[in-house]
C-alpha cells in the first residue's frame, strides 16, 4: 500500500473519515483505538485553532483566545485520563503501609472507585480501597451478604475534592 499525502482536507472531514473507518474496519487492539482517539483529539485542537482567526487590531485578545484553547484542551485531556477505568486484570492501585501493617501485616491503597460484578451479572460501583491486592475482608463479607458474592473488575481514582467557586 502506498502512502499518499492528502491536502486540502478540513480537520472535521478527517475526523469523520477516521470515525467511519473505525466503525467499518474495526481495530486490532486497544493500542489502535488509543491512536485513533489521539488523532481525533489533535484534529479537534487544530480545528479550534484554525477557527480562531486573528483580528486586524486586537492581537492581545487573539493570543488570549489561543491560550484558552490550548489550556482547556489540556485540562480536558487530564480530566479524561483521571476518569479512565483500569481493569483489575491490568493492575491495581499502588498500596502503602498503614497502621495495620505493623499489627496485621497488611497494606492498603488510597481510596478509589471500584466496579464490582455480582453473580447476577449486575455491576455496581463502590468507594473503597484495596487491601493486600484484594477487596478488604469486611467489604467482601458485605458483598457476600447482599449479593451472594462479587468480584472487582475495574477501578479508577477519586476525583479532586471540590475547592469552592472556581470562577
Amino acid at each position: 500500500m502506498e502512502n499518499r499525502k492528502v491536502t486540502g482536507i478540513k480537520p472535521s472531514e478527517a475526523i469523520e473519515n477516521i470515525e467511519y473507518a473505525r466503525r467499518w474496519m474495526g481495530c486490532e487492539s486497544d493500542f489502535s483505538e488509543e491512536a485513533l482517539d489521539m488523532a481525533i483529539a489533535a484534529l479537534k485542537k487544530l480545528e479550534a485553532i484554525q477557527t480562531c482567526t486573528p483580528p486586524s487590531d486586537d492581537w492581545e485578545h487573539y493570543a488570549d483566545r489561543l491560550y484558552d484553547i490550548a489550556y482547556k484542551s489540556g485540562y480536558e485531556e487530564g480530566k479524561q485520563e483521571a476518569e479512565k477505568w483500569t481493569l483489575v486484570s491490568e493492575g491495581l492501585p499502588k498500596e502503602r503501609k498503614w497502621i495495620g501493617t505493623e499489627h496485621f501485616g497488611t497494606t492498603i491503597s488510597d481510596e478509589v472507585y471500584v466496579t464490582i460484578e455480582v453473580p447476577s451479572g449486575e455491576r455496581i460501583t463502590k468507594h473503597m480501597h484495596f487491601q493486600n491486592g484484594a477487596i478488604p475482608p469486611f467489604e467482601q463479607r458485605s458483598l457476600d451478604a447482599f449479593y451472594k458474592g462479587g468480584k472487582a473488575v475495574a477501578w479508577r481514582p477519586l476525583p479532586e475534592p471540590y475547592q469552592g467557586d472556581e470562577t
